[in-house]
């Protein structure tokens, strides 16, 4: 792997044709997929030819494609191996991942033991060196040209991290202003008035900024819970709404069996709709107005009729239509023909007896 991400960088870095070419092939797919591996080892080479990458514009488009195992993009993936490798420094984060301190949000296990001392002018100090002992500024950097409003797959719990990585490059000036400030002291120089005033300001800026983060990270945690709960709300209603709609069909089934096996049951259903029909009624009727019955005569049903279609294979004339029992049919039908004629009652009389011959 070693010897593949120096031939990137001797071969194709630098040359827009080559790096085109390697874009097209889905070299950088290639890249996030061995970055995927979480090797300790590589994951610094591949961020760095990474960075290097992302200043050719099209290779923005061809990172946000990428998808990994589950369906990870590359911003959470970016973003798993900066709480990752957070962790293993030990800085201070809750369990929420929000800041803890907001004068040191980046200082780790190392620059906390770690005294501050006066150096030479050409010695980098401990927040310098943090820079570039770990992978953190090249996260920043790769996430910088990916643009942060833009990033897809992300959860809430990714933002409240990708607040602390914005801000990485405030909070890492930050520190090496206060590193500056300690210096002084420990030689025993009074600053100026005019810088004094600097460094206050600097100071406060760096811990407003910090503050401002955490109440975002506050308010994106208070949210995601809001809409925890409301979910959880609809699930329970859900389920409360499908146990009632069982209850009531239960319910409605018992209701219908007592009235077809008890005539008592039957009769108090029968009325009580009949109640309510009446109560339905206008007390007041129009001289002219015209009164419809509601009930049909001769229906033995127990429960309400509703809109139904028939579809008769005899015509009717044959077979009398669907109300063939009612006293409607008798009415409407003729007499004669189809099988509701009325029939006089006929005596049937005896046959004559043979009689045998003796």
């Amino acid at each position: 792997c070693i010897e593949f991400v120096d031939c990137l960088r001797s071969c194709i870095l630098g040359c827009y044709p080559s790096e085109d070419y390697f874009l097209e092939k889905e070299g950088i797919f290639l890249l996030l997929d061995l970055l995927a591996l979480n090797q300790k080892k590589f994951c610094n080479l591949i961020l760095r030819i990474m960075v290097e990458f992302c200043d050719n514009p099209k290779t923005a488009a061809h990172v946000n494609a990428w998808r990994g195992k589950k369906d990870q993009t590359a911003a959470n993936l970016l973003i798993k191996l900066w709480r990752k490798e957070e962790k293993e420094l030990g800085v201070k984060r809750d369990k929420n991942g929000k800041i803890i301190d907001t004068k040191k949000p980046l200082f780790t296990n190392f620059q906390e033991e770690e005294k501050i001392t006066p150096l030479p002018a050409n010695c980098p100090s401990v927040a310098v060196m943090d820079v570039a002992e770990n992978i953190r500024a090249k996260i920043y950097a790769v996430l910088v040209k990916l643009d942060f409003e833009n990033l897809p797959g992300l959860s809430t719990e990714d933002f409240v991290t990708l607040c602390i990585i914005h801000r990485y490059l405030d909070f890492k000036i930050g520190e090496i202003w206060n590193e500056i400030c300690e210096e002084i002291k420990l030689e025993n120089l009074r600053p100026v008035t005019t810088d004094k005033k600097f460094f206050e300001a600097i100071t406060a800026a760096s811990e407003n900024i910090g503050k401002m983060v955490a109440s975002l990270q506050s308010e994106m945690i208070e949210s995601q819970a809001r809409q925890d709960v409301q979910n959880e709300q609809k699930v329970y209603a859900k389920i409360q709404a499908t146990h009632k709609q069982r209850e009531l069909a239960n319910k409605s089934w018992e209701n219908f069996l007592a009235r077809t096996s008890n005539a008592k049951t039957l009769k108090k259903a029968k009325r009580l709709q009949e109640k309510v029909i009446e109560s339905s009624r206008n007390d007041e009727q129009p001289q002219n107005a015209i009164f419809h019955q509601t009930d049909i005569k001769g229906l033995n049903t127990t429960v309400p009729s509703g809109q139904v279609v028939t579809v008769e294979s005899t015509p009717a004339q044959l077979v009398g239509g669907p109300l063939a029992d009612t006293d409607i049919a008798l009415k409407k039908l003729p007499i004669r023909g189809g099988a509701l004629q009325r029939v006089k009652a006929v005596k049937i009389v005896d046959p004559p007896k043979k009689s045998t011959p003796t």
